[in-house]
C-alpha cells in the first residue's frame, strides 16, 4: 500500500484466498461448517468470531 496500490485488490485478493486456503487446510474445513461432512456451528461460535472481527477492524481503523 505503501507503493500506491489500491486498497481493494488487497480486499480482493484476501476474500479469494481465504476460503481457498481453509479449504485446503489439512482436512480442517469439516470442522468448520464446510464441505459434505460438514459439522454445525453454534451461534455462540459464530457471535464470539464476529465480535473479534469487529473489534480488529475498529482498532485497525482507530491505529492506522
Amino acid at each position: 500500500m505503501q507503493l500506491g496500490e489500491p486498497r481493494w485488490t488487497l480486499a480482493l485478493f484476501a476474500a479469494v484466498v481465504t476460503p481457498l486456503g481453509i479449504w485446503l487446510w489439512d482436512g480442517i474445513a469439516p470442522q468448520l461448517g464446510i464441505g459434505p461432512g460438514a459439522r454445525p456451528v453454534s451461534l455462540k461460535q459464530t457471535l464470539a468470531v464476529w465480535g473479534v472481527l469487529a473489534t480488529i477492524v475498529v482498532l485497525e481503523l482507530v491505529v492506522a
